[in-house]
């Protein structure tokens, strides 16, 4: 068997997409191929369709097309062009309800986010965000909540902060442990798309402020552990509630007590769903006897 990865390519520094898909299982295996002008023997083609520049290829009787991605089908809404659902046969993405899930966890998050040990109250500041540009009307949100509440920005999005000696993925958790909330807001609204900008604030003990999906409760480790926008009328209702607890450190502390508590089952459940790398799953499900592949989503 031979799988072309058509057009995908792994950043070693994006945590999100390197170290959750374990793509160093594919680095080494035979079987994997990133040479396009292997396509026509190719038994298995792996596309990144949201990142696809060229013409679509004649697809070849008898191969396999498997659709890879982990953007969010609002932003790339060819993900449920039917036209293209009539020639995949396999879905890997984040959608709980794909052929092979990917989620942007996996099982070692479950006790990182418990063993998270926040910092003394007194010790830290009290909110900021890293955001580089304006998706799902967050920016008209931020702007808003940002009348009534200082927000340190690092990001691009109304920077007014900088983070020195940045090297990357480190510096952001090392930010945000310094932090009590943080804005995590997705750049889409959309089921089941539930990023790292959900998880980086937890994994080192800060609270994230959250907007985005709209079942964000199943992907929680509890349902205490974030403040949740959409709960708020407005933005200066968020912001009211936000100095509150940022001086109050008693109601503060109440975020963390679920660390002593049984954990959301739907959590642990959506973690282990990457404890074995989805190209992993991916060849498992290809080999004989093979389960029925599903074409489409239930």
């Amino acid at each position: 068997m031979k799988i072309l990865l058509y057009n995908i390519k792994f950043n070693k520094e994006r945590f999100s997409v390197y170290d959750v898909l374990k793509a160093n299982f594919i680095e080494n295996n035979p079987i994997f191929t990133t040479d396009i002008s292997q396509y026509d023997s190719a038994d298995v083609v792996v596309f990144n369709f949201p990142h696809f520049r060229d013409q679509l290829p004649k697809k070849r009787r008898g191969q396999i097309w498997v659709s890879w991605n982990i953007e969010s089908v609002t932003n790339y809404p060819m993900l449920e062009n039917k036209v293209l659902g009539a020639y995949v046969d396999i879905w890997m993405d984040y959608r709980l309800d794909s052929c092979i899930p990917i989620p942007y966890t996996n099982d070692t998050f479950i006790e990182r986010i418990r063993d998270a040990k926040p910092l003394p109250f007194a010790e830290k500041k009290d909110v900021c965000m890293v955001i580089s540009n304006g998706h799902s009307n967050r920016t008209h949100y931020i702007r808003e909540l940002m009348k009534y509440i200082h927000i340190d920005s690092y990001g691009s999005l109304f920077k007014n902060s900088t983070l020195p000696n940045d090297t990357g993925y480190k510096s952001l958790l090392e930010l945000y442990r310094k932090y009590k909330f943080v804005i995590a807001f997705e750049n889409s609204i959309c089921e089941d798309y539930v990023t790292e900008k959900f998880y980086n604030p937890l994994l080192v003990g800060s609270v994230p402020v959250y907007k985005g999906a709209p079942n964000i409760a199943k992907f929680a480790p509890t349902f205490d552990c974030y403040l949740d926008a959409t709960r708020f009328e407005q933005p200066s209702d968020l912001a009211q509630r936000l100095k509150w607890l940022c001086n109050n450190e008693e109601a503060y502390i109440e975020y963390f007590k679920w660390k002593n508590e049984p954990i959301n089952r739907h959590f642990i459940d959506i973690c282990y769903q990457n404890a074995v790398s989805p190209f992993e799953r991916l060849l498992n499900k290809l080999q004989p006897p093979c389960t029925s592949f599903c074409t489409e989503y239930e």
